[in-house]
């Protein structure tokens, strides 16, 4: 599996998003970086919570931006994030099975998942956010 390498095309021009959307890559990556280690490891089990940990933080961080902004496709992302968490879960319930292909399943979801999401799903909000600071700033 190949690791997710940030470049400018992630950045949704949101500078708290971007930083987080780093962290989760890095999350991401470590993950690859264990990709031979047995599903049920300390090390998999520890890199697999604190992604979804954080990826919760995130997700609510996004969600009070979006709300804050009044974005209009607010409850797809909401959906799309609580999908996120629903999967993941089972993923984190595979990892305790001895299924061995449970980490190659885990990072090829979490690769496409966190690509598109980000490249797709998160850039759609960056033109709506961008106009609402402008008519903030236009306005006395």
């Amino acid at each position: 599996m190949k690791k997710i390498i940030w470049n400018d095309s992630f950045s949704v021009g949101v500078k708290t998003m971007d930083i987080q959307h780093q962290r989760i890559i890095s999350t991401f990556n470590k993950l690859v970086d264990n990709v031979q280690a047995h599903p049920r490891s300390e090390k998999v089990s520890e890199v697999l919570a604190e992604m979804v940990d954080y990826a919760c933080e995130h997700f609510e961080s996004e969600e009070r931006l979006l709300a804050e902004h009044k974005y209009p496709e607010l409850s797809q992302q909401k959906a799309e994030h609580s999908a996120f968490r629903r999967q993941a879960g089972e993923f984190c319930i595979l990892a305790l099975s001895e299924d061995e292909q449970v980490t190659h399943k885990l990072l090829t979801y979490l690769h496409e998942w966190w690509t598109a999401h980000i490249l797709y799903n998160d850039k759609r909000y960056t033109a709506h956010i961008n106009m609402e600071k402008a008519k903030r700033t236009l306005t006395p």
